[in-house]
């Protein structure tokens, strides 16, 4: 019968959904990119020392992909040759991925049709997929989604602004030997690679021009700037081939040549993999025997110790002494067992006693492992050439010495060992997908991702053994999902209005937001409690306020600031391990805006204001999560500020204030409104995303000298200026009269996100902390561990929820303080920010800020306010 595995002592085949598993998990690790900044340079350049790249990334000091248009610019040759050893410049250059030899870049490169596109590119990629449609079974198809932002230099083609598409890449998947290497890569720079991107959606009609166009430019770039996608093969594998079996229930083989000359994959055509099989390992007959051969040999050199057998003749029993000589032993399998068969020869001195020829077979199974498989001893039986030997109990008396001489063979030459190590699928492949499933990105060096196999069943074959199981990676982390600022630009033809109360602001870039292993099917913006803006095709939210009816054009929108504005990115990933299925997944992050308070920075002992960060409870009130400074004037101009000091809050109070502002006229002069009550009078005022709150009540009232209790409205200029106040019950009609004439012209109102500058996905600034009395600790020696950092200001209670509440989740908390009121916090570790260093270090702005950092010391969420009762933690 032939070979299971044809030529090649070992076949793994994977379905597609399990190879498709590997691929997302290679996404999640960035093998495979996620996003791209590039700037596009496809046009004939003969005037250049050597050619550049047709896309070059740009990436800012950390290493991510810029998220502002603005800075993708001109790239130069960074060579790494150009600098001197040991320089700064050259360490910096080196951490970037930068070659000592740049020119080299264009070697044995075919000339390029340029596409003449030129601009600048931003690229989110998603999981790659696999299709399987080549008959030689030699070449895969990479299936690949994306969304794209192109915004064309002057003079360039223009193409469409924003697409959403599918690109697909058929290239040969190729084994490369040399002297010190041994990869596998898939040539996608080669000519027999094809290229074909079809788009599901664009902000404007692609004409067939612009698609050929397209094309060309991705042709180019995987030419001129792409390296092959290549893992390293382990040592113990000395060739390896791929093939492809196409139809309904594809699959991916990997044949291995452990040792010996290299197969022929046309020899490799049975198919062992079934329907339920994540993956399938196959053992050929061939190579099966050769392994088990040492046993064989240990065996035929064991002692069978000598017997006697006793004849019962009329007046006695004799008893004859019998010597057992091994002489041939080889290994059959037969449906369901693995079979031992044992020839020998028993030799007698006694006359009475016959010579005779006996076979003995043992037989084996295999109980499946974890990823391998356990060797079981069965039963065993004989049989001779001689009816005597059979009447005199001949089996009987050779069955202990067998069964001592078996086991003894079995442990001298390691049979279980050796039958775990080769049907380990582990062992055997996990030196290969390890290497695929190590992050390649060379600023952010991390230990290879693990994976899983797992056995189901074996199955024993004439041909040879097929183990069936599934193939697992760990959990999935959860997205990361990051909204920041970016320059504002014109509204690209074709992005809808938005609507949902998003209200003006700057243009907002979830570019860096991503799924590891999963898809992004849409983005949604949306204020707290509000409708939002979902958006499948764009990862821009452009600033756009609300469309004013002509009636309604002197009609004022109050700046609003410190009320949440969020993104949730919804999605789909396979699942981590099982069967393979698509489950959604989706992830919120609520920044909160801000708008400049004029003279803070003169706020002199005053410097201790807080503002609340606000959001609409589920009666509608006001539910304060956190605490803000007030932004100071840094340059950006500064609104109008109406400060009213409540007293005792009426229920109407903030609708009469914003009548005030709206009915004031004044388009030219932005106006913000702060509404100051009394500690716990708070949350009985109506929320409203037009106005910022506060219960700071004594400094507010310190701040700018109001020093009854009684209700009180002031109106500031940008520089923080009072302009005019009244003390007593508010009267809106009489101070919609007043801003009419009092508010001062000043440029349009941009209110900035409050974020923190630790950077998701680069390690956490290092601080010390006394772990225990008189022991200092850096954050650094918590490697090993996930630890979550909660800044608290003693003054903002929420904050201190958060820290409770972060504890409760059984991980190291350290509660970094500012303020000097004394809380019991255990069992986190209270650190002391007295300076506020460590909060400077991490930018944070607003408390609480919650900083989640993983065993490795990388920053993998932030999030911002204390979570809502019965909310899963945020990072």
């Amino acid at each position: 019968m032939a070979n299971l595995t044809g030529d090649f002592d070992v076949i793994a085949q994977f379905a597609v959904p399990a190879v498709n598993r590997i691929l997302a998990a290679m996404h999640r690790t960035e093998r495979f990119q996620h996003t791209l900044a590039m700037r596009v340079d496809d046009t004939s350049r003969p005037d250049r020392e050597f050619e550049l790249p047709t896309v070059v990334g740009v990436r800012d000091g950390f290493g991510d992909s810029v998220a502002d248009h603005s800075s993708i610019r001109n790239p130069r040759p960074i060579n790494l040759g150009d600098f001197l050893p040991d320089s700064a410049e050259g360490a910096l250059a080196s951490r970037f991925g930068a070659v000592a030899n740049l020119d080299l870049g264009g070697f044995n490169i075919e000339p390029i049709q340029p596409s003449n596109l030129k601009g600048k590119a931003q690229v989110q990629l998603f999981p790659p997929t696999i299709e399987l449609n080549d008959p030689t079974g030699g070449k895969i198809t990479v299936r690949m989604e994306l969304i794209s932002r192109y915004i064309a230099d002057l003079g360039s083609p223009p193409v469409a602004e924003f697409i959403r598409g599918d690109l697909r890449i058929t290239a040969a998947i190729n084994q490369v030997v040399s002297q010190s290497t041994n990869v596998v890569s898939i040539d996608v720079k080669g000519s027999t690679a094809t290229v074909n991107f079809t788009p599901k959606w664009s902000n404007v009609p692609i004409s067939a021009e612009d698609l050929m166009g397209i094309n060309k430019l991705i042709r180019n770039a995987l030419k001129t700037g792409f390296l092959p996608s290549s893992a390293t093969l382990p040592s113990n594998i000395g060739h390896v081939q791929f093939k492809t079996f196409s139809g309904s229930n594809g699959a991916v083989a990997v044949l291995l040549d452990m040792a010996g000359p290299r197969g022929n994959p046309a020899s490799a055509n049975q198919k062992f993999l079934t329907g339920s099989d994540g993956f399938a390992f196959g053992i050929g007959a061939d190579y099966l025997q050769s392994q088990l051969k040492p046993i064989l040999d240990n065996l035929l050199a064991q002692q069978i110790p000598p017997f006697t057998v006793p004849f019962d003749f009329v007046f006695y029993t004799a008893h004859a002494p019998y010597v057992v000589i091994l002489h041939r032993a080889s290994i059959e399998l037969h449906p369901g067992k693995i079979v031992l068969v044992i020839g020998g020869h028993a030799n007698s001195s006694a006359v009475y006693a016959p010579n005779f020829n006996f076979v003995l077979k043992q037989n084996f199974t295999l109980a499946v492992s974890g990823s391998t498989a356990e060797l079981v001893v069965g039963d065993f039986s004989i049989s001779t050439d001689d009816l005597i030997a059979n009447v005199f109990n001949f089996f009987g008396k050779l069955k202990p010495g067998f069964v001592g001489a078996r086991d003894q063979a079995l442990a001298q030459s390691n049979a279980q060992g050796t039958v775990r190590n080769m049907l380990d699928a582990e062992q055997n492949l996990g030196g290969f997908l390890r290497s695929l499933l190590t992050p390649a990105h060379p600023t952010q060096p991390a230990p290879p991702l693990n994976f899983s196999f797992t056995y189901t069943s074996a199955e024993i074959r004439e041909s040879g053994i097929a183990l069936h199981g599934m193939a697992g990676v760990p959990a999935w982390p959860p997205p990361r999902v990051e909204s920041e600022p970016i320059s504002s630009a014109p509204n690209p033809s074709g992005h809808p209005g938005l609507t949902g109360g998003i209200g003006a602001g700057p243009d907002l870039s979830a570019f860096k937001s991503w799924i590891p292993g999963g898809t992004v099917d849409r983005y949604e913006w949306h204020r707290q409690g509000a409708q939002g803006f979902s958006d499948a095709n764009h990862f821009i939210l452009f600033r756009q306020g609300p469309t004013l009816a002509p009636a309604a054009a002197n009609f004022v929108q109050p700046v609003s600031a410190y009320t949440p504005m969020c993104l949730t990115v919804h999605g789909t990933r396979l699942t981590a391990d099982g069967v393979v299925a698509s489950e959604p997944v989706s992830a919120t992050v609520c920044g909160y805006r801000s708008f400049p308070v004029g003279g803070v920075e003169l706020a002199g002992g005053h410097a201790g204001l807080l503002i609340a960060l606000s959001r609409r409870a589920s009666n509608g009130m006001v539910e304060v999560v956190g605490h803000a400074s007030p932004k100071s004037r840094t340059g950006a101009p500064a609104p109008n500020l109406v400060v009213h000091f409540t007293g005792d809050p009426g229920a109407d109070t903030v609708a009469r204030l914003i009548d005030a502002v709206r009915e004031s006229g004044r388009t030219d002069a932005p106006t913000a409104i702060l509404v100051v009550t009394k500690p716990g009078q708070i949350s009985s005022l109506p929320f409203s995303e037009n106005v910022a709150y506060t219960e700071d009540d004594a400094s507010w009232r310190g701040r700018y000298d109001v020093k009854s209790n009684a209700p009180a409205t002031l109106v500031l200029d940008p520089a923080g200026k009072v302009t005019w106040r009244s003390e007593g019950p508010l009267d809106s009609g009489e101070l919609s009269a007043v801003l009419g004439k009092v508010l001062v012209k000043t440029a349009a109102e941009s209110p900035a996100m409050l974020t923190a500058r630790a950077r998701i996905g680069q390690p956490a600034p290092n601080f010390l902390f006394e772990h225990a009395p008189g022991q200092v600790l850096p954050l650094s020696k918590l490697s090993g561990n996930p630890v979550v950092i909660v800044f608290f200001h003693g003054s903002s209670q929420p904050s201190l929820d958060a820290v409770r509440a972060m504890t409760r989740e059984n991980r190291v908390v350290l509660a970094v303080g500012e303020g000097a009121r004394a809380v019991d916090l255990s069992p986190a570790i209270v650190v002391q920010d007295r300076d506020g260093r460590i909060a400077t270090a991490y930018g944070v702005t607003m408390w609480p800020t919650i900083v989640s950092v993983d065993e490795r010391g990388i920053t993998r969420g932030i999030a911002y306010g204390r979570p809502t009762a019965g909310e899963k933690s945020r990072v």
